[in-house]
Order: structure tokens, then C-alpha cells, then sequence
């Protein structure tokens, strides 16, 4: 499909194989639109109609150079990043086994080699004065996120004795909290209201386990607008937070 669209884009000529991937960009960070999604690109399959995920390009894209900007800003100054020769030395050997974002997010990051600002050392994390204060944390992630890695979150647990987390096991959505699932959305509503988070549990695991943010179910072919909080459950922890 990708040389296909390189030789014949869609959508009037304007969906060609970087827009096709930054259309479906999403699915690899939420389940919410995988019914949207399968929906335009199945259309785009089978009558070459890419109008729809043209629109989720431009939807996600267009018009957002200020928060790119300010991505970068962190991006290009919050580490020192290797010299670009081994960014593309790397960038052909991850590509081979994993070719759907390696490049996007390689040339994504591409302006750090200019950015005019220093980059920095990695900062020293430590949580010892948020335990000694008696402060709580609460961490959430989804076991299979590919975005920040399971790993990462038992990371930050271990550098904050005060902190629990809580684990959607087997979900693959990015932040994956005020979803609509119970047991995690409960638990953020209780930390909100009295500050208690769950017991923390020896070892490095997770302090909780909870279900997955469920994908949406199959639409016969309707676009749909996946999941979301629930209103009731949203004033709720809204209500919560004041």
C-alpha cells in the first residue's frame, strides 16, 4: 500500500505514504478509533478511497506548530542526544524489523541536530523528599504501551518509596486512565477526594492490577468516535478535584 500510494496518492493526490502512516499513528498509542481507523482504511483498500484518513492527517497535523515547537524545546534540551550519524546508523537497523514509525519519528526529531539551545545532562530523579513529606504518588500504565514502556513506570516506582502504580494489564493504550474503566477511573477518583492511594506492595509489580481499556467494538462499517469517559464519571472526578 505504501508504494502504492507513492506512485498513486489518494484522496485527489493528497494522501500519499507519510500521510498514510501519520493517519494511523494513533492506533499505536490509543484503542479508541481502531474502529474508525479499520473503517477508512479498509475503504481505502478495497475502492482506493482515502478521503477519510486524509481527514484524521489533517485532524492530528495541521495547524499544531506551536506545540511542536514546544515538543522540540524538551525534545532537543532535556538530553544529550547521539551525534546524527549514529541516529541514521540506527534508524536502518531498527527500520528492518520494525518499518512502521522508525523513520517518521527519526526525521520527526531531525531539527535537535540545529537547535540553537545547549542540551543538558540527564537530571538526577529521586523521590526521598516526596516520602519524607509524607506526599503520595500515583502512577498509571497500561502493561503494553508502547509509547512509555511498562518498564519505565516500574522504574519511577522504585525512585519514589512513596509512589504506587497501577498496572491495566494487557491494554496498549497511552495513558490509559479516565477511560471509562472502573477499577482504574475509582481508584484516580478516591486519590482526588482523600489522597489514599493503593497499598504498596514489595518487590518490583505493580501496587494494583486492573483490566485493559477495552477497544470499541466492531460498527458494521460506521465511523465511530471510539471510547471516552463516561459524562457522569467525568463530573465526578471533576467535582473531585475541587
Amino acid at each position: 500500500m505504501l508504494k502504492s500510494l507513492d506512485r498513486h496518492p489518494a484522496a485527489r493526490g493528497r494522501l500519499g505514504p507519510d500521510e498514510l502512516a501519520d493517519a494511523m499513528l494513533s492506533a499505536g498509542y490509543y484503542v479508541y478509533e481502531w474502529d474508525a481507523i479499520a473503517t477508512a482504511y479498509s475503504n481505502l483498500v478495497r475502492k482506493h478511497q482515502g478521503t477519510a484518513l486524509f481527514r484524521m492527517y489533517a485532524d492530528a497535523n495541521m495547524g499544531d506548530d506551536n506545540g511542536y515547537a514546544v515538543y522540540l524545546g524538551v525534545q532537543c534540551t532535556d538530553v544529550l542526544r547521539p551525534p546524527w550519524r549514529k541516529q541514521v546508523r540506527d534508524a536502518w537497523r531498527i527500520n528492518r524489523r520494525h518499518p512502521f514509525l522508525t523513520w517518521d519519528n527519526t526525521w520527526f526529531n531531525a531539527p535537535c541536530v540545529n537547535w540553537p539551545a545547549p542540551s543538558q545532562t540527564r537530571l538526577a530523579v529521586s523521590g526521598a523528599a516526596t516520602a519524607t513529606d509524607g506526599g503520595k504518588v500515583l502512577l498509571i500504565n497500561e502493561t503494553k504501551d508502547a509509547a512509555t514502556p511498562y518498564s519505565g513506570a516500574l522504574r519511577v516506582r522504585s525512585l519514589f518509596p512513596s509512589a504506587s502504580l497501577v498496572a491495566g494489564v494487557g491494554g496498549t493504550t497511552h495513558a490509559g486512565s479516565l477511560s471509562g474503566v472502573a477499577c482504574v477511573d475509582n481508584t484516580v477518583r478516591d486519590f482526588l477526594n482523600t489522597g489514599v492511594v493503593p497499598l504498596r506492595r514489595s518487590g518490583v509489580q505493580a501496587d494494583k492490577l486492573c483490566p485493559r481499556v477495552p477497544p470499541p467494538p466492531p460498527s458494521a462499517g460506521r465511523v465511530t468516535n471510539g471510547g471516552g469517559v463516561p459524562p457522569a464519571l467525568r463530573a465526578e472526578l471533576f467535582a473531585g478535584q475541587r
